[in-house]
């Protein structure tokens, strides 16, 4: 445990985001993530966009 009692365990939450223009994201976390201090890292790792519709991707030889 550590200074405020909790288990000292990580978690890891992933989700899907828009950025929008003015670049502010605001997260809900789950119920079960106790209230207190936390260290937060966030990792922007861009998405692949996908075809639209209609519209073929090559995975071989074109």
């Amino acid at each position: 445990m550590n200074k405020t009692g909790r288990e000292a365990t990580m978690k890891t939450f992933q989700v899907e985001v828009t950025v929008p223009a003015n670049r502010q994201l605001m997260i809900e976390l789950p119920e079960d993530v106790a209230v207190g201090n936390y260290q937060v890292v966030v990792v922007m790792n861009p998405t692949p966009v996908e075809p639209q519709v209609g519209h073929r991707r090559c995975l071989s030889k074109c």
